[in-house]
């Protein structure tokens, strides 16, 4: 949480990926979203030091539930994260608004080859993405900050893990499904995000979330905890057959069900990607 604060308010307007290239170098760059290699359908471009790439392979990849909206006349892109966050950058100006604020960047956005192509790193920090430059091995390396404290398969589902689940929690923390939201704040802080979601009240930290509905009652009605990308296939090894699995259409996130006595598991990502990059406990209804 700290991070993003500091991606929007420094990296967007002091710090930005400088990489030494030329522009002729630019296709021989990787660039990988938290250890998953990105292909962009127009190559990356290289420009007096800044890495401009396409925008929408960037938000999309990072949560393909951020909308991207285009507007021809005004020439340009409107950024609609799945918090609400809007963030428009218009071609030809060296400066983006975020949430009605605007904010300088070294570079302005251009059309190439028919695609908007803007700074890596503004356009990173912008939508909450750490930036690292590898210029040994060529390689720029992105890190989604919900996935700062996440949880490797191997070291995460255990005996532990299926233990705490049966009562209503998971392994990190004291705080179970029933505990009023108060209780979230007392031990983690304050929390990133509070917004809306899904027909109830979120609490966000970097790697875990809390839903509670406001109407009813304060009490935690559900509780994600953000992975490291896995396999659908890792969870099964470890865990199982599931008890159900499922798809849905609209978003094409991949579910995978399991039930421990009271609670429900569910597993769930892009089925594109076949990743799965969180896992939520709720009370079975």
């Amino acid at each position: 949480m700290k991070k993003i604060k500091r991606g929007l308010v420094i990296g967007c307007v002091i710090s930005f990926l400088y990489v030494g290239l030329n522009t002729a170098d630019a296709s021989n760059v990787k660039t990988y979203l938290n250890g998953q290699k990105l292909d962009f359908d127009s190559p990356a471009v290289i420009k007096n030091g800044f890495t401009l790439v396409p925008v929408r392979n960037i938000v999309e990849a990072y949560d393909n539930r951020n909308k991207i909206d285009w507007d021809p006349v005004a020439k340009s892109v409107k950024i609609t994260t799945r918090y609400q966050k809007e963030i428009t950058l218009t071609v030809g100006l060296p400066y983006a608004k975020v949430d009605d604020i605007g904010v300088v960047i070294p570079k302005a956005p251009e059309i190439i080859n028919g695609r908007v192509m803007v700074p890596l790193r503004s356009l990173s920090e912008m939508i909450g993405v750490e930036v690292d430059w590898d210029g040994k091995n060529r390689v720029i390396n992105l890190y989604g900050n919900h996935h700062e404290n996440a949880k490797e398969t191997n070291s995460y589902f255990d005996n532990l893990f299926v233990a705490s689940v049966k009562q209503g929690k998971l392994p990190d923390y004291d705080i179970k499904i029933g505990d009023p939201i108060s209780k979230a704040a007392l031990q983690l802080g304050q929390p990133e995000v509070i917004d809306y979601w899904a027909g109830a009240n979120l609490y966000e930290y970097s790697d875990v979330s809390f839903h509670f509905d406001p109407f009813s009652s304060e009490n935690i009605l559900q509780i994600t905890k953000y992975l490291v990308p896995q396999t659908r296939e890792s969870i099964i090894e470890k865990l199982g057959q599931p008890n159900d699995e499922y798809l849905l259409y609209t978003d094409f996130w991949n579910h995978i069900i399991y039930i421990y006595g009271d609670f429900t598991i569910d597993f769930s990502g892009d089925s594109e990607k076949n990743n799965i990059t969180e896992v939520s406990i709720y009370k079975n209804r």
